[in-house]
């Protein structure tokens, strides 16, 4: 007996967990992160920094409008997980779609290392579920202090707590029942 023949598997779209699991990466909305799928799917091996994708693409394969598309695209880049390698451009002769550098692999056509600018851009505010607390760049600030500054009126004054916590539940609580019957039961 011989050695069996591995079954070749299908192709796929591979994103390494230290991607996944960077902050930057939680951070995309789900439209950023569907073009960055769309981006990898092109991704051939060898053809980093060559990728093309223009916007009007980008938002038909992600069956959303160029706008939002647009702004996809550029939340990825703001982000670091993507660098423009050649500007796309509308001329007589024809258009051509930008062509893409993922940040998190080497640059094929110039062979530098792989830049992974996400990992060091983090511009949101991040929320800890377990402590409460607001993280910005500068330190650490409870929700309840965060919540406190944005209440302030014109004047510096901070309105009563009661009257806080009266319009946080008049605002995500609203019955259908008559006052009149509520106060029965």
């Amino acid at each position: 007996m011989g050695r069996t023949r591995r079954q070749k598997s299908p192709p796929f779209v591979m994103l390494p967990r230290w991607v996944v699991r960077s902050p930057s990466w939680r951070e995309l909305s789900p439209n950023a992160r569907a073009v960055y799928f769309e981006l990898r799917d092109r991704f051939n091996g060898s053809n980093n920094g060559m990728i093309g994708l223009g916007v009007r693409e980008a938002a038909d394969a992600i069956n959303v409008g160029r706008n939002v598309a647009n702004r996809a695209i550029k939340e990825l880049h703001d982000a670091g997980f993507i660098e423009p390698a050649t500007k796309g451009a509308f001329r007589q002769n024809g258009r051509r779609a930008t062509e893409w550098l993922l940040t998190e692999l080497p640059d094929d056509r110039t062979g530098q290392v792989a830049l992974k600018t996400f990992m060091s851009r983090s511009n949101r505010k991040i929320v800890s579920p377990a402590g409460g607390t607001l993280s910005p760049a500068g330190g650490t600030q409870t929700v309840n202090e965060a919540r406190k500054s944005t209440l302030r009126h014109a004047t510096g004054t901070e309105k009563p707590k009661s009257a806080d916590l009266a319009s946080l539940q008049r605002d995500t609580y609203r019955s259908t029942i008559p006052p009149v019957q509520r106060r029965a039961s």
